[in-house]
């Protein structure tokens, strides 16, 4: 380095011949962008050695190039919001946006004793989450790390018409992911921070043991509150949250069915937060779960199936439900199966009214194709009153709060951790089952059949057998329908962007 003047050579030099006094003394010199004619960031040098010349006022600064991870071992880091200070009044959040069509047009799957079809049309997500980190360290041991999160006009919109053609005397579980779609994310050169969000969509289903054909349209739009917020403590796993109850607007519910057994259908959507800092890194994420069903029985009678309906000796009686879940996790990167934090921040099931729909098809029920059998609308209603889950949620949300140990290597910077340790214990999950209501017999009915037809995540409910007073023929499978999977492909794409920041 040389100087133009006497003064400011003199000042250089009185501050940096300390680090020659002492053997192992060394500071850090962090060069711009270019300065070394190679470097594309700006770029730390630990010094160990500096070399005056007088005459020419220059000064050689003497040691090697390092990285922001072993030349910061102590220092504050947030990513978004921060506290305002006196020396700054810059306080820019930072937010990423969940925009995306759910990629589930027309899906036709199985073949032989199962044929199932899966349309969800407009379905998707909406609005933004904003975002905040922050991480504390004291000579290379993390002190402090929080990241909150709060959603700005999120809605998850699910109204899927689901039909089933089936003569299955067992069960068959099924899970299609369908992708997962990169959100804009940021990045700070030198390994200071990389956060890459990405949106994740999947669907499955639990069918059997089941025989006859049915077709269902139901669900509805979740919406979360603007004032809904949460802050995970990723050192001491904790979460404090609050407001997230969502608002769940139902849609009409149809149905159509000559059926005998158990269907369980899943939809979710998940926003994946993978954020690495300075080589500590975590995946955080929200899932998204509506879900809805209903309990379907046929009655045929010599009577009135149906008490408000004279002269109907068959009817569809229903008792539909439809709910939501959001669940929030946390876990080591990569280790993704194993969460050290999760919690359920709202687990809602709204039950609808009961209704009976009378009709007459002739001495049988209705069989065959997903048309032949009649269709019916839950009459009008007005807004219904969620029913709080007073249980622990279904065995596919992840259990409450587990036990953690700190890891190794945040105690001990320099050491391996010990072979024999492991710094994280998950709990097993509970299996409740959801109280079910069932619906009278009419006293004078020959013959019933019942199903449940629930499209809720396939674990929580407990398959119940078929009647065994009824067997109805097998159904033939509908013209036009099809085994192959259309499944709309997705590309990956991943689009990293510079954003706010304070080192």
């Amino acid at each position: 380095m040389d100087f133009d003047d006497d003064q400011a050579y003199r000042y250089g030099a009185k501050a940096w011949q300390w680090v020659n006094e002492e053997k192992n003394r060394t500071f850090v010199l962090v060069a711009g962008h270019g300065h070394c004619e190679w470097n594309e960031d700006r770029l730390p040098f630990v010094i160990t050695d500096v070399e005056f010349d007088d005459p020419g006022n220059s000064i050689k600064a003497i040691g090697h190039a390092s990285d922001w991870k072993n030349v910061s071992h102590s220092y504050e880091l947030y990513v978004g919001g921060r506290p305002a200070s006196n020396k700054r009044d810059y306080d820019e959040s930072y937010s990423f946006d969940v925009n995306q069509d759910l990629p589930l047009s027309h899906v036709q799957v199985g073949d032989g004793d199962l044929k199932l079809s899966y349309d969800c049309w407009g379905c998707g997500t909406k609005g933004e989450f904003e975002f905040g980190f922050h991480i504390s360290t004291w000579m290379g041991i993390p002190k402090d790390v929080e990241l909150e999160l709060s959603p700005h006009g999120v809605e998850a919109v699910f109204e899927p018409r689901v039909g089933i053609v089936a003569n299955l005397p067992g069960k068959i579980s099924k899970t299609y992911p369908l992708g997962t779609i990169p959100i804009d994310g940021i990045s700070i050169a030198g390994g200071i921070l990389d956060l890459g969000p990405e949106l994740e969509f999947g669907w499955g289903y639990s069918v059997g043991p089941l025989k006859g054909s049915a077709g269902m349209t139901t669900g509805g739009t979740l919406s979360l509150s603007d004032s809904a917020s949460m802050k995970i403590d990723l050192l001491n796993p904790d979460v404090s949250q609050g407001g997230w109850s969502p608002n769940f607007t139902p849609k009409e519910f149809t149905v159509d069915a000559a059926l005998s057994g158990s269907v369980e259908l899943d939809l979710f959507a998940k926003i994946q937060l993978a954020l690495e800092a300075l080589d500590h890194g975590f995946d955080i994420g929200v899932k998204l779960q509506p879900f809805g069903g209903a309990t379907v029985s046929l009655a045929a009678t010599s009577g009135d199936a149906c008490p408000d309906q004279k002269g109907k000796h068959e009817a569809v009686k229903l008792l539909p439900s439809v709910g939501a879940a959001l669940i929030g996790e946390a876990a080591i990167k990569d280790n993704t199966e194993s969460p050290f934090l999760s919690a359920t921040l709202a687990s809602y099931v709204y039950t609808l009214p009961t209704f009976c729909t009378g009709f007459n098809a002739g001495p049988s029920l209705p069989t065959g194709s997903f048309s032949s059998a009649p269709s019916y609308s839950v009459p009008s209603y007005s807004k219904p009153s969620p029913h709080y889950l007073t249980s622990a949620p279904p065995s596919s949300f992840p259990s409450p709060l587990p036990t953690i140990s700190r890891p190794w290597s945040w105690d001990h910077p320099s050491s391996s951790s010990p072979a024999s340790s492991s710094s994280i214990y998950h709990s097993s999950s509970s299996t409740p089952a959801f109280d079910s209501t069932s619906i009278p017999h009419h006293p004078t009915s020959t013959s019933m059949s019942s199903s449940s037809v629930l499209a809720m995540p396939s674990s929580s409910v407990t398959t119940p057998p078929p009647p065994p007073s009824v067997s109805p023929a097998p159904i033939p499978v509908p013209s036009g329908s099809s085994s192959s999977s259309s499944i709309v492909p997705i590309v990956r794409r991943r689009h990293i962007k510079k954003g706010q920041h304070h080192v």
